[in-house]
């Protein structure tokens, strides 16, 4: 089994670069933004020989949380463009309506079969 949270970690580690900062599931404050969280959505055992797993299908949440309307995209297309060098597949990436504060949020999904070493 391999520890999705501690891979897209290091997979998404680049955005810092950006000056956003990344974190586990939700930022702890919206007065710094932009953020971007992720978390293990997924994971079970896909195949199985020897009475051993040898893959896992492996799903990950990424959000994106800013104050102006066109950084959610612009990270975005970051994002996807680090985690498909990955391997990964993008199976959602959606806007989400948020009033209060004027944070934008955007989510993002990715799916994975990873193969155990």
């Amino acid at each position: 089994m391999v520890d999705i949270n501690r891979t897209a970690n290091e997979i998404l580690s680049p955005i810092k670069n950006d000056g956003a900062s990344l974190c586990y599931q939700y930022p702890e404050s919206f007065e710094k933004l932009p953020a971007v969280s992720f978390f293990n959505l997924l994971t079970a055992e896909e195949f199985r020989a020897d009475n051993a797993e040898v893959s896992q299908l492996a799903r990950l949440q990424i959000d994106i949380w800013t104050q102006k309307k066109t950084q959610p995209g612009e990270l975005a297309i970051k994002i996807n463009k680090l985690m498909q060098a990955d391997g990964w597949i993008r199976e959602l990436d959606r806007d989400l309506p948020r009033e209060e504060n004027h944070v934008y949020h955007r989510t993002m999904r990715f799916a994975k079969e990873i193969y155990n070493e």
